[in-house]
């Protein structure tokens, strides 16, 4: 790679549920 590249995530975890945190989005709409 000649070019520098930032790669940005928001990781939420291995499994997010509704049950654990109802913030977390499951489907594309939310």
């Amino acid at each position: 790679m000649t070019n520098p590249c930032i790669i940005c995530v928001a990781i939420t975890g291995s499994l997010p549920t509704k049950a654990n945190n109802p913030a977390v989005p499951i489907t594309v709409s939310e």
